[in-house]
């Protein structure tokens, strides 16, 4: 489905472009990193790696998660990564790894991507568009 591949995107720049200060922020970030990672690597997302991601985020860990509990962000969590479970094509597999090299070049400084991240998110990796 078009509109998961958008979320997936969106979530994949928020994971390698976003920096967070919170603490539930960050974790939230290192979820979506660990199963990102996973998706680009495999061409899907299953409900255990989106368990696996849980746990490597290290929820559990933290002293102080701000106004949230643990138990609120897992659930969180839980929510974001059901919303990635599926299979991706080759198409969005490449443009996802796209993204996310842009993103991590962006996070380093390199601000003249940003406009290539832009166009990236709105482009439909299945639809070739012709220049004249």
């Amino acid at each position: 489905m078009y509109d998961r591949f958008i979320f997936t995107k969106s979530m994949t720049i928020r994971a390698y472009a976003d920096r967070p200060e919170r603490p539930s922020d960050q974790v939230e970030i290192k979820f979506l990193q660990t199963l990102l990672d996973k998706a680009i690597e495999q061409g899907s997302v299953t409900q255990d790696n989106v368990q696996d991601a849980i746990k490597s985020c290290g929820v559990l860990n933290y002293d102080d998660l701000g106004m949230y509990t643990a138990d609120e962000i897992v659930t969180r969590l839980k929510d974001t990564g059901n919303k990635l479970v599926g299979t991706l094509s080759r198409k969005q597999v490449a443009q996802l790894r796209k993204l996310r090299d842009l993103c991590l070049r962006v996070a380093k400084g390199n601000k003249a991507l940003l406009w290539d991240i832009h166009n990236l998110w709105r482009t439909d990796p299945h639809k070739t568009r012709v220049r004249k």
